[in-house]
């Protein structure tokens, strides 16, 4: 950093004045010392180089800026409620940011809707018509299922994501046929679904729902441009973390026990970068010198720190030391109280610090950690998830895209699956549809050189 200009009246360590020290100088006279101004009590006060003043003893009676006084907006505590900084509502634009610019807010929302289609569900077969499902059939119609949801998977993830981040969330189903009966007609059985759209809360301009109970929804608006495009309930999934407090199709979203805790995050991350900054390139500070100092001179000591790059200036009265000020007695364990933060934040979205943080992938979690977070993963999967997917593929039926039979949807074991897992998975999957080609081929298995007791064999190992 380049040198600040010098003047008479920069003042430097030590300065040769021959009026005796004044003594107890606290922020205020720093104040009225540098800019030649008064500071009333219960107000804030800036020079004109925006260079600012920190006030960090609450004894002291001056109101200090919001931020500086986080979270109360005054130096005396107490004094005005917490409510500045935690607000008590929010928009979907604040939402939206603490999921985009904050670290654990995009965990929050992402990871257990990723996690919990992380080892995939089968859907079952149980019955066709009146008659119970074979294993031929239970086997041809999930593959048929899973080979439509991995066309529409990013998507049908995405309606989950939204949900857990504005409250509730729209997956807007797209039949093949006219527009203009969307809002008043159900599709036509067999219309075909040409496209799927998750839809954030912002794009929805309007919930039409019964005046009386139970609520149901009757119809939606939705623009993605100019139009409002009215659409009918049977067009449409719909999904919601519901708020125990009131009966509505709002719902609140999965940051909202959180985002006080997130706000506090915020600042801790700001107060680690201003210490490493500090701590590497030091603290700009000025020393008074034993007699008064004229306008003059005072504003030209704050030119002197015009080019600093934070415009934070800490002012110490005559025989006061950086060494006082800055002890180690008085600072603040940056790791543990980071630490605590976040395991708050972690009981409050129900995700454990080990995963929280990422530990997960490196196989630091802990057994504990890992069984509390499946079963969290479990609950989400069993109240909204399942019925979800299900609705999902009743849509496809509907569309005779899927074959018309009863099913339900189960989904696989959440434990981490090893390598050799994995290859042993697809290694029974590849050799169950080779039994398929074979049993339904008897070419194909006179060619194949196995005898009876060889298939059997096999079978009895799948």
């Amino acid at each position: 950093m380049d040198e600040a200009p010098r003047s008479s009246a920069l003042i430097t360590t030590e300065m040769s004045y021959s009026a005796p020290p004044v003594p107890n100088q606290g922020p205020r006279d720093a104040f009225e010392a540098i800019t030649g101004k008064t500071m009333d009590s219960g107000s804030s006060q800036r020079s004109e180089n925006s260079a600012k003043i920190i006030a960090g003893d609450t004894s002291v009676d001056i109101t200090v800026a919001t931020e500086l006084g986080f979270p109360y907006s005054s130096a005396k505590y107490g004094e005005k409620a917490i409510g500045t900084l935690f607000a008590s509502s929010f928009t979907n634009q604040e939402l939206e940011d603490f999921y985009e610019r904050t670290q654990l807010g995009s965990i929050i929302i992402d990871s257990p809707v990723e996690d919990s289609f992380s080892n995939g569900f089968k859907v079952v077969l149980l019955r066709v018509g009146n008659e119970r499902a074979t294993d031929e059939q239970k086997m041809t119609f999930n593959e048929n299922a899973q080979a439509i949801f991995k066309k529409d998977k990013t998507k049908i993830l995405r309606f989950f994501k939204l949900a857990r981040l504005y409250g509730r969330s729209f997956l807007i189903i797209g039949y093949h046929d006219d527009r203009k009966y969307w809002g008043g007609y159900k599709p036509a059985p067999g219309t075909k679904i040409d496209w799927i759209q998750p839809t954030p809360d912002p794009n929805v301009t309007e919930v039409k729902t019964n005046d009386s109970l139970p609520l149901r929804i009757q119809f939606i608006r939705v623009s993605f441009g100019v139009d409002n495009q009215t659409i009918n309930p049977t067009r449409f999934m719909f999904t919601m973390n519901p708020r125990i407090t009131r009966e509505d199709k709002v719902g609140i979203s999965s940051l909202a026990p959180v985002i006080n805790l997130l706000t506090v995050q915020i600042h801790a991350d700001w107060a680690i970068g201003q210490s490493l900054w500090r701590g590497a390139s030091k603290l700009y500070a000025l020393q008074a010198p034993r007699k008064s100092m004229t306008p003059t001179e005072k504003l030209e000591a704050l030119a002197g720190t015009a080019n600093i790059n934070s415009k934070t200036v800490v002012y110490l009265p005559h025989m006061w030391g950086m060494k006082e000020i800055s002890g180690t007695g008085g600072n603040v364990a940056i790791s543990r109280t980071y630490r605590t933060i976040v395991e708050q934040i972690s009981a409050g979205c129900r995700i454990p610090v080990s995963i929280l943080l990422g530990t997960q992938k490196s196989g630091l979690a802990s057994d504990d950690d890992q069984a509390n977070y499946y079963r969290f993963l479990g609950t989400l999967q069993e109240n909204t998830y399942s019925p979800q997917i299900y609705e999902y593929f009743r849509h496809q039926q509907k569309s005779g895209l899927l074959d018309a039979g009863e099913f339900t949807i189960v989904f696989n074991e959440l434990e981490a699956r090893s390598p050799k897992k994995i290859i042993q998975d697809e290694l029974e999957e590849s050799v169950a549809k080779r039994l398929k080609e074979i049993v339904e081929d008897p070419e194909a298995f006179r060619q194949s050189g196995l005898t009876a007791a060889d298939l059997i064999k096999l079978l009895n190992k799948k």
